[in-house]
Parts: structure tokens; C-alpha cells; sequence
């Protein structure tokens, strides 16, 4: 697969190990998006672009609960093995 990345704005000095951080981040998700899809041809900017977002604004944790006692608690995902 060869993902053809958006042109990118400069880097501001400085930020180049965060910055190569995210994109590899995105990378690696759009590359799950790619595989997880079947692989077609010729939509590496949707997954791309679909990283990129999911990158920068990640999903909300869940919601607190309250307890039969009252008590509020977070539940935490399960981690896979």
C-alpha cells in the first residue's frame, strides 16, 4: 500500500519529535483503516485523512456511572491481551 500523505504545514523549531510522533501515529492507523477495509486500491487519502482526524480528536472516555451506594466511578476499557 503506498499511503500518499496531504502536504504539511512547516513544523514550527523545535516540535519535530512530536510532530514525527503524530505522524506516525496516523500512519499506523490509517494502515489499520486500509487492512481493516479489505485493502482497496486507490483510497489512501480517505484513510488518511480519516487517521488524521481520529488522531487529533480522540473519542471521549466514557461517561462516569454512579453506584447503587451513590458512589461515581469510571469503568476502565478492557485492555486486550
Amino acid at each position: 500500500m503506498s499511503l500518499v500523505e496531504p502536504d504539511q504545514p512547516p513544523s514550527q523549531p523545535g516540535d519535530n519529535h512530536n510532530e514525527s510522533d503524530r505522524h506516525q501515529s496516523i500512519r499506523e492507523r490509517a494502515y489499520r483503516l486500509w487492512q481493516d477495509a479489505g485493502s482497496p486500491a486507490d483510497r489512501d487519502d480517505e484513510f488518511w485523512h480519516q487517521a488524521e482526524t481520529e488522531i487529533k480528536n480522540p473519542p471521549a472516555p466514557p461517561p462516569a456511572k454512579a453506584s447503587a451506594t451513590g458512589e461515581t466511578r469510571i469503568d476502565k476499557p478492557d485492555r486486550a491481551a
